[in-house]
């Protein structure tokens, strides 16, 4: 659970988001090969 929620830190920092709700409206998968 610890790990799950550093994950969710950090990609909510790195996306700027402030809260879940708004990091599912702003997410956007990118793929890279």
């Amino acid at each position: 659970i610890h790990q799950q929620m550093g994950g969710l830190r950090s990609c909510m920092g790195l996306t700027g988001c402030g809260t879940i709700d708004e990091l599912r409206t702003k997410a956007e998968f990118v793929r890279i090969s």
